[in-house]
């Protein structure tokens, strides 16, 4: 395998990205690309990222899988209040404000969604994976991002392995650096016996993972279905950036969702017991009239109407540069 040439580097272009499917194998093994993004971008991320924070804390919510960790332990609702109350003013470095926040404690912050709250950021990653995408294709059901923030020694979920299908470029903004530790997937299965899922006994297992280590400005890339968990000692901001495939199964039940939240009208009335004929379902006429089924799909096959639906989500992914949400709205 070739390097990552320096005529090309840090430019995401067509050619980039030839280079990048060469290394990871067409995305089937994981690899840390250096110093692909410069200072100057690195550090206006994460400017981008503090505003997010500031507008969630606005928001006083924990709603797109928004979660803060001190000390290892989940903050609930209460807690998060004090995290409201705290967010990072115009102009506050990261240092500052985790310092102003946290102190000395130990924290990690994952903000799933991300890609729905600043433009500014949202355009700039569609912009890097645009010619990749052209590439390998519009992954199931799009682009998300989940941001990482924190100083936490171990990821809080401990080794895991994320849902299936889910590969991830991951744009490390710094300052800190991060390791990560991941394993091959039969080898670790060996080792850990029961101790599957979000095992936290992570130095028994260092010595047999493959370690990674990535710094400010470098690419990580890890395919889909690898054990894994991340270490840090330093403060550092990360973007996850996942291609979101699916189980044929799992995908057949979000067809029906997507569907179903298209021409479902909501109701509070309940039903009442049937006392008709077994074979009389006039009941029912009054629950499907609750499905406001456009003209055009009403005399269509179920599977004909599954594949309108698989065909209105590709043109809202190509049409919102891959993403699997629209921007939120200020």
């Amino acid at each position: 395998m070739k390097n990552i040439t320096e005529e090309v580097q840090g430019k995401f272009e067509s050619n980039w990205w030839d280079d990048f499917l060469e290394v990871t194998n067409n995305m089937s093994e994981t690899k840390v690309i250096k110093n692909c993004i410069s200072k100057e971008e690195t550090n206006l991320m994460q400017t981008y990222i503090l505003e997010i924070i500031s507008d969630l804390a606005k928001l006083r919510t924990q709603d797109y899988g928004y979660r803060v960790y001190k000390g290892g332990t989940l903050l609930t609702s209460n807690e998060m209040v004090e995290i409201y109350n705290s967010p990072p003013k115009k102009d506050e470095s990261l240092q500052d404000w985790t310092n102003r926040t946290f102190g000395n404690e130990k924290f990690g912050m994952l903000i799933n969604q991300a890609e729905r709250f600043n433009l500014d950021l949202s355009k700039s990653i569609a912009l890097k994976l645009g010619p990749l995408l052209k590439k390998i294709g519009m992954p199931t059901e799009g682009v998300i991002f989940t941001l990482f923030v924190g100083n936490y020694d171990k990821t809080p979920l401990g080794i895991h392995k994320d849902l299936p299908g889910k590969s991830v470029i991951h744009f490390h903004l710094g300052p800190g650096s991060k390791t990560m530790y991941t394993w091959d997937t039969e080898k670790y299965l060996d080792l850990v016996g029961e101790k599957i899922y979000n095992n936290y006994d992570i130095a028994n297992y260092i010595p047999h993972a493959n370690k990674h280590v990535i710094d400010e400005g470098d690419l990580y890339f890890m395919p889909e279905d690898l054990y894994h968990v991340g270490t840090q000692d330093d403060l550092s901001i990360a973007i996850g950036c996942w291609c979101y495939n699916r189980s044929n199964l799992d995908f057949a039940k979000r067809l029906q969702s997507l569907f179903q939240e298209k021409v479902l009208k909501v109701t509070d009335v309940n039903l009442k017991a049937d006392k008709n004929d077994l074979d009389d379902t006039s009941s029912v006429e009054k629950t499907l009239d609750l499905f406001d089924i456009p003209k055009d799909l009403e005399n269509l096959s179920f599977k004909d109407v599954m594949r309108e639906t698989y065909k209105d989500l590709r043109y809202s992914l190509y049409s919102n540069a891959g993403y699997r949400t629209s921007p939120f709205p200020k």
